[in-house]
């Protein structure tokens, strides 16, 4: 009976143990809108930031909070996201400059990026 104990409680303590937590982590961005298109028209890399992307977003870097080696200022990066509407209400974004939340996560040795918002 104890041999069939033992094999139990391994499996228990298996079963029930946390997997390894993601990180995450929140950088606040300040950047200009240089182009907003649709994602099938535009033929350069970009950096998903969303689930369901069909916008390309451009931007120039002016700042980034706390700092992120791929995203220093002057840095022109284009972000793949759902779409504008959702960022900017109905205003046209390009050639303004706005504050925004972007949130990277960790998790089992990969990452990713999400959330890129709008802050108020």
């Amino acid at each position: 009976m104890p041999r069939l104990i033992v094999p139990i409680l391994v499996s228990a303590v298996i079963a029930f143990a946390p997997e390894a937590a993601a990180q995450r982590e929140e950088f606040t961005l300040r950047a200009a809108v240089l182009d907003v298109v649709p994602l099938s028209t535009y033929s350069g890399t970009v950096t998903p930031v969303d689930a369901d992307p069909r916008f390309a977003l451009t931007v120039r870097i002016q700042s980034i909070a706390p700092a992120l080696a791929r995203f220093t200022t002057g840095v022109i990066v284009t972000f793949a996201v759902h779409s504008p509407t959702r960022s900017f209400g109905g205003a046209s974004a390009k050639g303004k400059t706005y504050e925004f939340r972007l949130r990277r996560e960790a998790a089992d040795g990969k990452s990713g990026f999400s959330g890129l918002e709008v802050r108020p």
